[in-house]
């Protein structure tokens, strides 16, 4: 009897899909000077999102980020400086469907914790729908010698603040996608 019930449980376990990842890492840094050396601002940003598709349509995704902002004042009389730095985690677990070109993520909270040194943070909806259509990026830089086609997915929330502090999702289907950006003005 013990030898069948093992035999049994074998193609089970065999049977489950490896789960799909698709993930997204974004970098920015912003610089902003002041007329007449009054004073800079700088942002920053770091941001990975994770969306697991796993077997039976079921989907985890997570994403975890920083952003910071410096603001430095400087007058002769009074210079000061602030800073705002926002942390936050939030993970969902649902339910996907999907295409070759489209994939819908209809995703409930798990976890949602950020915090803020100077103002509240933006709680990510209990429940939304993210709707992802499939388009074609690419990618380039110093290390790429030409720019290279990548296939990605663009995911939009139902709501514009559905997904709480997370930046919109640009993810790669067969690869991580890293956006970085950086910009003086």
């Amino acid at each position: 009897m013990m030898r069948i019930l093992l035999l049994l449980l074998v193609p089970s376990i065999a049977a489950a899909a490896p789960a799909t990842k698709l993930s997204m890492k974004r970098t920015d840094g912003t610089n902003l000077h002041i007329a007449k050396e009054r004073g800079a601002i700088h942002w920053d940003e770091d941001t990975t999102v994770v969306v697991e598709l796993r077997a039976n349509g079921i989907v985890a995704a997570s994403v975890v980020g920083t952003r910071k902002e410096h603001n430095l004042y400087a007058d002769p009389c009074s210079s000061y400086e602030t800073d705002d730095v926002t942390t936050w985690e939030t993970t969902w677990t649902g339910t996907f469907k999907g295409t070759a070109d489209t994939l819908v993520l209809e995703l409930a909270v798990d976890a949602d914790t950020c915090s803020r040194t100077k103002t509240t943070c933006r709680a990510a909806a209990k429940r939304t729908k993210v709707s992802c259509s499939t388009t074609k990026i690419e990618i380039s830089g110093p290390a790429v010698s030409k720019p290279i086609p990548v296939d990605a997915w663009t995911c939009s929330p139902k709501g514009d603040a559905d997904l709480g502090e997370s930046p919109a999702w640009l993810l790669g289907k067969n690869r991580c996608i890293r956006v970085h950006t950086s910009f003086a003005r």
